[in-house]
């Protein structure tokens, strides 16, 4: 079943060594669980009833793991090949980020490879992404809440809807879970700086030197340790003393016969750097 194919992922998971998990809970503006608050993502809603992240958290206690909340904030997901919109950004297309110069969210998707993000600044979103927090921390006894895409798209010289609203949004957000679900811990993956800030809009010393998080994940995106020691370095010194780092190391772009080294190498060069 669903839920045995689950346990026996998160027991593999602990007999390797890991502590703690990230549970996609809401991702391209679709849930993955069953929500009162936004659609259900299609693949999940077949399983009639059955509710993976509940599951996920029931499993992961019995297998001693810490499980978090996963929530992709301001990505809403890919644009079909023909420039269709996906499902949150059709039914709301004034949510969609778009370039000073686009006139339409399909041009602005366009300028991203397809891939469509939400307006951090816009007002009925940031009702809607808090929404959607709320009603998982409500809802659930989570570990922790990882938020994710909680930036603008990249570009140069702050060509989206850039405005500084944003950290009190990230400031209310955060004060809100901490309100509601004491006790629940909060972390958020960060570009590494300076692109952070420059590219992205995503100034993220601003939300660690107030201790409003209580770790960040930094994201390496490389195959080289030297990088990864790099990276991480640098967001140590970007995080200041109050929030712990955590690298986020990614095996998607290694080839599958050089994944295990390649990751021990990465992991050993993230654990030197401290």
């Amino acid at each position: 079943t669903d839920r045995d194919r689950i346990a026996h992922d998160l027991q593999r998971l602990s007999a390797a060594g890991f502590n703690t998990v990230f549970v996609s809970a809401y991702s391209h503006g679709r849930a993955l669980y069953p929500s009162q608050t936004v659609a259900q993502d299609p693949a999940f809603s077949a399983f009639d009833g059955f509710d993976p992240l509940q599951a996920a958290l029931e499993e992961g206690k019995q297998a001693g793991l810490s499980v978090h909340a996963w929530v992709d904030a301001f990505d809403a997901g890919q644009a079909a090949s023909d420039g269709t919109l996906p499902p949150l950004l059709l039914e709301h297309p004034d949510w969609a980020a778009m370039a000073r110069d686009d006139r339409t969210p399909a041009a602005a998707a366009a300028s991203q490879g397809g891939r469509c993000f939400l307006s951090p600044a816009h007002p009925e979103v940031q009702e809607f992404i808090m929404d959607v927090v709320r009603e998982l921390v409500t809802s659930y006894a989570l570990d922790g809440v990882h938020l994710d895409s909680v930036c603008y798209p990249e570009g140069k010289d702050a060509p989206y809807d850039f405005n500084p609203r944003v950290l009190a949004f990230v400031d209310g957000l955060v004060s809100m879970i901490r309100e509601v679900s004491p006790g629940t811990l909060i972390s958020a993956s960060v570009y590494p700086y300076p692109d952070s800030v420059l590219l992205r809009m995503q100034d993220w010393s601003k939300w660690t030197a107030p201790g409003w998080l209580d770790f960040v994940v930094p994201l390496t995106d490389t195959r080289s340790a030297d990088l990864v020691d790099t990276l991480v370095r640098a967001a140590q010194d970007f995080a200041g003393v109050n929030t712990p780092v955590v690298a986020g190391i990614t095996a998607a772009s290694i080839p599958a016969k050089s994944v295990a080294p390649t990751l021990a190498n990465l992991v050993d060069a993230a654990r030197a750097a401290g």
